[in-house]
């Protein structure tokens, strides 16, 4: 589950604090996904520390292959449209505000509100700062936009 932003600072707080915790895990998992239970396994064999043993065979080369690179793959809806072209309307979504907080009056949300925590929540300034470094912390890609990625507009989802 990844939390929404909502409305609120505490719920834009519980956003942030998710985005932060997955930005170190996925750094933290870059390129390694290590079963411990494994690796201990394999070393304690009776093989290990034996070079040349056959790959699956235990010992060394066991060992070596639960430590080899691994990719890291995330699915699933992350409450966030990373870009412009990821959204229906833009322009609607990102002047949206709670009218019922504030009586109805843009000002008054705007006097209220930091510029980046400004719009509807999933399309908020902040937020795709924030999914865009945990793509970066992590090496990892947006799968969609590399297969796609002139829909809806550009690298940077400018229309063109």
């Amino acid at each position: 589950y990844v939390p929404n932003s909502g409305w609120t600072e505490e719920s834009r707080g519980r956003r942030a604090a998710f985005d932060e915790e997955a930005r170190k895990f996925v750094a933290a998992h870059r390129l390694a996904a290590i079963d411990s239970a494994a690796v201990s396994a394999a070393a304690a064999s009776g093989t290990a520390g034996t070079a040349g043993t056959a790959p699956g065979g235990g010992g060394r080369d066991a060992v070596d292959d639960l430590l080899r690179p691994r990719p890291l793959l995330w699915c699933g809806d992350l409450n966030v449209a990373s870009g412009p072209r990821d959204s229906t309307d833009e322009a609607f979504f990102c002047a949206e505000f709670p009218r019922d907080k504030f009586n109805g009056s843009r000002k008054a949300f705007e006097l209220a509100t930091p510029p980046d925590h400004r719009g509807m929540p999933a399309f908020l300034p902040s937020e795709r700062l924030r999914f865009k470094a945990c793509l970066a912390a992590g090496g990892l890609v947006d799968a969609w936009r590399a297969l796609h990625p002139l829909d809806g507009g550009g690298e940077d989802g400018a229309a063109e």
